[in-house]
């Protein structure tokens, strides 16, 4: 019995690990184009933005664009180009207060 428990973790740690590594990975390859982003902790009123590394031709302030960002819970607002470097949404109502939203982009 003490072999299959040490078995059903060694198991479960293996593949926890994989996922973090794989998680890594990722979220190194994404800073290749990605020089900042809005942080973690937003102000209720605060815009979501990220900031490429480089300019993004052809792309001006105001310019709009669409299903850019993914929200849980869903958030109604739109996405500019703050300039050709920073997209960023502004949502339509203020965020609310101790509530979790998920950002995808």
């Amino acid at each position: 019995m003490k072999k299959i428990i040490i078995l059903f973790i060694v198991t479960v740690m293996s593949f926890g690990c994989n996922k973090k590594i794989k998680e890594a990975q990722t979220n190194a390859n994404i800073f290749r184009y990605i020089n900042s982003h809005t942080g973690k902790n937003v102000m209720l009123n605060e815009h979501i933005w990220v900031r490429f590394v480089r300019s993004m031709d052809g792309k001006n302030e105001g310019d709009f664009e669409e299903n850019v960002f993914s929200f849980s819970p869903t958030i109604a607002g739109k996405t500019i180009w703050r300039n050709s470097q920073i997209l960023e949404f502004i949502p339509e109502k203020s965020f609310e207060m101790r509530k979790e939203y998920n950002c995808k982009f």
